[in-house]
């Protein structure tokens, strides 16, 4: 999975924050939670009301498998040369740009994502004023200077005098 061309290095390839999951953790958690405290509370329910019971749970945690899959399957790596991000569970999607193309990195963190170590990156590609938005990464600050330190400086035409 790791990109390498020739003379190309691998420099940091992360997975998204686990908040990622928190969603459909939450979700299922609860909804776990109140099927149970039914059980609990009723405890003569018909054997059609513990099927509808558990189809009930079985929603929110099949979301959390397909989202931890789906987790487990994001990549960002960040080479010597490109930036390239692969997601996807059973079709893939795969994108790159080249470092040379990048003019601008902004590290994007609200005050309770960045208590968590969370963020967003908005990568904006010279010429055409692009923007890529890479969601729930981890620690966006030190992301962000990674690939501007890698980003060649722009041609600057020489003065001869």
């Amino acid at each position: 999975m790791r990109p390498i061309y020739a003379g190309e290095v691998v420099v940091v390839e992360v997975t998204p924050h686990w908040l990622f999951l928190s969603g459909p953790l939450v979700a299922a958690l609860a909804i776990i939670g109140v099927v149970v405290g039914l059980d609990v509370g009723f405890p003569h329910t018909s054997v059609g009301g513990h099927w509808l019971e558990g189809a009930v749970a079985a929603v929110p945690a099949a979301w959390l498998l397909v989202r931890t899959v789906r987790w487990r399957r994001t990549r960002f790596v960040v080479t010597s040369a490109r930036i390239v991000g692969y997601e996807g569970i059973v079709a893939r999607r795969t994108w790159e740009m080249l470092l040379a193309d990048v003019e601008r990195v902004d590290a994007v963190q609200p005050v309770v994502r960045r208590l968590l170590g969370t963020g967003w990156l908005e990568i904006t590609r010279a010429g055409d004023r692009e923007v890529t938005v890479i969601t729930d990464v981890r620690k966006p600050a030190v992301l962000q200077r990674v690939i501007s330190r890698r980003i060649p400086p722009p041609d600057r035409p020489t003065t001869e005098r």
